[in-house]
C-alpha cells in the first residue's frame, strides 16, 4: 500500500481506509515537539495507563530493604504499621486522632520534618498538624493495610503480608505504597490552591519529565512550561489567580506544592526535603536524587515513537 496523500485515487473504499489507517498510525508513531519529543502513543500511555506493561514508566522488579532508609516517608509508613502490629489494635482519640504520645514519637524520628512545626509557628498537638503523618494515617487504611473499626486501626491481613515480606526486599511494600499515594491520594487534600485537577490529572507526563530533566537543577515553572506546552487547554481551567500572579505561575506554584514538595521531598526524590524557599523567600529549583531512579525509571524500549533530539 502506497502512503496516503490528499486526492489520491483509490480503486475501493476499503483501499483507502486502509491507507487512511495506515497514515494515522505513522502520525501516531511521529515524536511530537510539544511533547517533549514524545508521540502520542506514548502519551496516552502517560494519561490513562501510566505504570501498565506498555508504559514507558517502570517500577524495578526488585527494591532492595536497604533502600527503605532513603525515602523517608516509606519509612515513616513502614514504622507507623509496625507499631500498630506490635500493639495489635490502636485506640484513636474521641475525634479519631492518633494518640498525642504517637504524633510526637513518629514525627520525633526526624524522617519528614515540617518547617512551620519546625520554627514554633504551629503546636504539635495532633496528626492533622503533621501533613506527612496526617497522610500517613490516611493512605495506611485506603491502600488497605490497615482498617478502622470502632475507633481503633489494626493491620489487614494484606498489611501483615507485605510487613513481612520487607525482611527481604521492599518491592511489594513501595509499590503499594507510592501507587496509593501516586493514583489514590488527593494531592492536593492540604493546600489552598482551588480545586483543579490540572496536576494530578497529568501526574503520568510530569513524573516522566521529572526523570528526563530532574537530574539538573531546574526551577518549578520549567514542569509548568513544559506541561503547559504539551496541553495548552489546562490554562483555560485554572482559575484567575490573585496577587498579580499570572496562570503560569500559579500553575508552577501548584505543581511545586503538590508534586515537589509535599510528594517527592517527602519521599526523598528530590533535594532539600522540607525546604520551601531559599533565604530570599523564592521557590528553590527542583533536582532529583539518585533513589528516584533506583526504584523507578524510564523504560526508552517502551517508547512508540522513533525518539529524536529532546528538547531541554
Amino acid at each position: 500500500m502506497e502512503e496516503f496523500t490528499p486526492n489520491q485515487p483509490f480503486e475501493s473504499i476499503e483501499e483507502l481506509q486502509a491507507a487512511l489507517g495506515a497514515h494515522q498510525q505513522k502520525v501516531n508513531h511521529m515524536p511530537r515537539a510539544e511533547f517533549d519529543y514524545l508521540c502520542s502513543l506514548d502519551i496516552h500511555q502517560l494519561l490513562y495507563s501510566k505504570f501498565g506493561p506498555d508504559s514507558p514508566i517502570q517500577i524495578r522488579t526488585r527494591i532492595p530493604k536497604e533502600l527503605l532508609d532513603e525515602m523517608p516517608f516509606l519509612k515513616l509508613m513502614h514504622v507507623f504499621l509496625t507499631r500498630i502490629q506490635e500493639v495489635g489494635e490502636l485506640k484513636l482519640t474521641a475525634k479519631g486522632n492518633l494518640p498525642v504520645k504517637w504524633v510526637k514519637e513518629l514525627y520525633g524520628l526526624g524522617l519528614v520534618l515540617q518547617s512551620d512545626i519546625e520554627r514554633g509557628i504551629t503546636k504539635l498537638y495532633n496528626d492533622a498538624d503533621s501533613i506527612a503523618i496526617t497522610n500517613v494515617k490516611i493512605l495506611s487504611t485506603i491502600s488497605g493495610l490497615a482498617k478502622k473499626r470502632n475507633n481503633k486501626l489494626s493491620l489487614t491481613q494484606k498489611g501483615r503480608k507485605l510487613l513481612e515480606g520487607t525482611e527481604t526486599d521492599i518491592t511489594a511494600f513501595f509499590t503499594e505504597i507510592f501507587l496509593t499515594y501516586f493514583q489514590q491520594f488527593n494531592w492536593g487534600y492540604h493546600d489552598l490552591y482551588e480545586d483543579s485537577q490540572a496536576v494530578q490529572q497529568f501526574s503520568g507526563y510530569l513524573l516522566y519529565l521529572t526523570l528526563q530533566h530532574g537530574e539538573e537543577e531546574r526551577a518549578p515553572i520549567f514542569y509548568a512550561e513544559k506541561l503547559l506546552q504539551a496541553f495548552p487547554m489546562i490554562l483555560e481551567i485554572i482559575p484567575p489567580p490573585s496577587y498579580n500572579r499570572s496562570k503560569v505561575d500559579y500553575l508552577s506554584n501548584c505543581i511545586n506544592t503538590r508534586l515537589f514538595k509535599r510528594f517527592f521531598d517527602f519521599w526523598g526524590f528530590t533535594l532539600a526535603p522540607g525546604e520551601e524557599t531559599d533565604s530570599f523567600g523564592k521557590e528553590k529549583s527542583v533536582q532529583t536524587r539518585p533513589i528516584l531512579k533506583q526504584v523507578i525509571y524510564l523504560e526508552k524500549g517502551k517508547l512508540q515513537g522513533s525518539v529524536g533530539e529532546r528538547g531541554n
